[in-house]
């Protein structure tokens, strides 16, 4: 059988497994797998890596390096029940790691409020009616008012779709600290926004506060969440 045909086949097989199964693999210095987890999380890592600097090719160089990272130090690697959030935590210290000597960390991160918009819109809620849409500045005021780990569950949660499980990887926390902060950052993003919006001196106030970020995306401004249950 031709070399390329074998490693073609090789390659179908690893994309068919598990994130588990993959990263098991990649203990064991699979170079396959590597080229899986590569294809998995490279937009994924880089999308969350464009939340903490705003620089690209800062943000490509640092995925570069923690892939080849991986590859180099996969015997001293350890098993996950999470894979996503491992990798998540992983590259945020590598990212981290890199600032450090740019003197360039951002300890206030600016997770597009556009992706999470609608997340406290509610059916049963009369706070949050249909004219919700039209109140795009508020609702950007009173996230950025929020802090740098609130705004980061929220990102986490409902914009990438982690589990609880997941986050508690990615952030450090223990399952019931995810859920807990969860609450707290919704319910504080709703109380913000209800104060902003009852109070339009207040936005006014906020503007030399806080400033809409020209980095947001607006790739997710019509996908609608629900609301945290």
């Amino acid at each position: 059988m031709p070399i390329s045909l074998f490693s073609e086949i090789r390659g179908k097989f690893m994309c068919q497994q598990t994130d588990e199964i993959v990263w098991s693999s990649c203990l064991e210095g699979n170079q396959d797998a590597f080229e899986e987890l590569y294809k998995r999380y490279y937009a994924l890592l880089y999308n969350y890596g464009k939340k903490i600097v705003f620089d690209a090719d800062f943000v490509k160089d640092c995925l570069q390096n923690f892939f080849i990272k991986l590859i180099q130090n996969h015997e001293t690697l350890s098993r996950s029940s999470s894979v996503k959030g491992y990798m998540l935590k992983a590259f945020r210290n590598t990212l981290y790691n890199a600032l450090k000597s740019k003197d360039e960390r951002n300890d206030s991160l600016l997770f597009s409020s556009d992706e999470i918009l609608s997340i406290i819109e509610t059916e049963d809620n009369s706070d949050f009616s249909s004219d919700f849409s039209d109140n795009c500045t508020t609702i950007r005021k009173a996230f950025c008012l929020l802090s740098a780990r609130q705004q980061e569950i929220l990102y986490l949660y409902y914009v990438l779709e982690f589990s609880h499980s997941e986050i508690a990887e990615a952030m450090n926390i223990n399952y019931q600290s995810s859920k807990n902060l969860l609450f707290r950052s919704l319910s504080k993003l709703k109380k913000s926004y209800l104060d902003l919006k009852n109070s339009p001196s207040k936005i006014t106030e906020t503007n030399t506060l806080v400033e809409i970020s020209p980095h947001w995306d607006n790739e997710y401004c019509h996908y609608h969440l629900e609301i945290a249950k």
